[in-house]
Formats: structure tokens, sequence, C-alpha cells
């Protein structure tokens, strides 16, 4: 590994510019919304529920807009949900983290394995403390 190299690593996993970055127009305020009142928004935009309550349910255990990223599959250009339903949206999140919950223990075995090979790497190069250098 280069000097270079190590330094871009370094660079890229430090946050570079905040969130409200003047650059992007200034820090950005959103209308804060009641469970209700998301429920009334994501029926604006054509999707289906039957069931207000459960829809409310939905939205204070997993947040509107983590909610949101789930629909993204069903979204069509005018940016409605093309008919969809608030619990097609939850079935797909009951998935995910069904998933993520089968594979994370296996990516722990890989991630210590790959950081032990990296500093073992550059242990080996450039000496067991270069890392003070940087």
């Amino acid at each position: 590994m280069t000097k270079e190299f190590i330094q871009y690593i370094i660079i890229v996993t430090e946050l570079t510019t905040p969130l409200n970055n003047a650059d992007q127009g200034g820090t950005f305020f959103i209308k804060t919304t009641t469970f209700e009142e998301q429920v009334q928004i994501l029926r604006s935009r054509n999707l289906i529920i039957d069931d207000e309550g459960i829809a409310i349910s939905v939205l204070q255990n997993i947040n509107y807009y983590r909610l949101s990223a789930y629909l993204l599959t069903y979204k069509i250009k005018d940016g409605s949900y093309n008919g969809a339903s608030i619990m097609d949206a939850y079935r797909l999140y009951q998935f995910d983290q069904k998933l993520r919950k089968l594979i994370l223990p296996m990516l722990e075995n890989v991630e210590i394995a790959f950081r032990t090979h990296i500093a073992y790497l550059i242990a080996h190069k450039y000496g067991a403390i270069e890392y003070e250098n940087y």
C-alpha cells in the first residue's frame, strides 16, 4: 500500500461536509407531521392503506423515511406508488430485517479477517507503528 492510498482511506472515512452545507442552499427545514398526516401524505401518493390504525402503528415503529425507502420499488415517475399498499412495503421491511439478522453474524467474521490482513500487511511493510506518521 502506498502512503497516498492510506491517506485516501483516512480522508474518505471522515465526514468532509456537514449535512447543512451552505453550498447546497443552507439549512433545510422540513415541516413536522403527525402520524395521521403522514398517512394522508402516503394516501395522496396513491398508496393503499386499508386500516389507518395499522398504518399508524407501522409508522410509529419503523419511521416514515425508513418505510419510504421500501416504497421506492413501487414508485413511478409521477411520484405515486402505483397501487402498492403499506403492507407491501412493511412485508419488504420484515424480509429485509430477517435477511440482515441472517447475514450480519457472518459478516463479522469477514470484517475481522479483513482488518487482520490489512493490519498485518501494513505492519510488515511499513512497521508496527507507521500509522502514527499519518
